[in-house]
């Protein structure tokens, strides 16, 4: 499992990554949701002005659990996110890598855990398997070891999107219900229509 959290947050004027959902950050919830889901180790790609509090928050997360959590500097995050997943996949050592944006943060274990069944059922080798909402694309995205490898071949300033749209690409799709994974949270605005969402969404179960 791959967590993508090393964005300057300049919009939001915080790290994305510490800011509260229910009682939990959304990173403390990325992390679980991957661990539960079925990830066999998670890594945190850090970088900017606020890699040293995610260090320090992560040291105190990686000391109580049972998987282990590996730390990995971007350091050049102005990269933006393709940057990042470029670190975390040098440095994963699986067959393959579930990759998630740390700031959507309402990703569960459910979601994780439909990905990897998906992907292991799959019988079409995709090269990476898809959340969709609403037939819309969404995230997590899994990739393949050969998808992997396809994204580190991407040229500097290509993105994940680049990769997936390339024609000798196969995809498969895992269709979820959970809309929020298709909700990023940039802005204070953006976090407060998000929260309420999320509570609301709550409140109904």
């Amino acid at each position: 499992g791959i967590i993508l959290s090393a964005g300057e947050s300049t919009r939001m004027g915080a790290p994305k990554a510490l800011l509260d959902l229910g009682g939990r950050s959304f990173l403390q919830r990325v992390v679980a949701a991957m661990i539960e889901g079925g990830v066999l180790r998670v890594t945190v790609v850090v970088g900017g002005r606020h890699e040293a509090r995610l260090r320090e928050f992560l040291a105190a997360e990686e000391a109580t659990s049972t998987t282990p959590i590996r730390i990995v500097t971007n350091p050049a995050p102005e990269g933006g996110p393709i940057s990042s997943l470029r670190c975390g996949l040098a440095h994963s050592v699986g067959e393959s890598a579930i990759v998630h944006p740390v700031d959507i943060p309402a990703v569960t274990a459910a979601d994780i855990a439909a990905l990897i069944k998906t992907a292991n059922e799959d019988r079409s080798n995709a090269h990476a398997v898809i959340t969709s909402v609403g037939r819309r694309r969404a995230h997590p995205v899994w990739l393949s070891q050969q998808g992997c490898k396809g994204v580190l071949a991407l040229p500097a300033t290509a993105t994940l999107r680049d990769y997936l749209h390339q024609a000798d690409v196969r995809i498969q799709y895992v269709e979820r219900s959970n809309e929020l994974l298709r909700q990023d949270v940039d802005t204070p605005a953006a976090y407060a229509d998000f929260t309420d969402l999320w509570r609301r969404r709550n409140d109904a179960k």
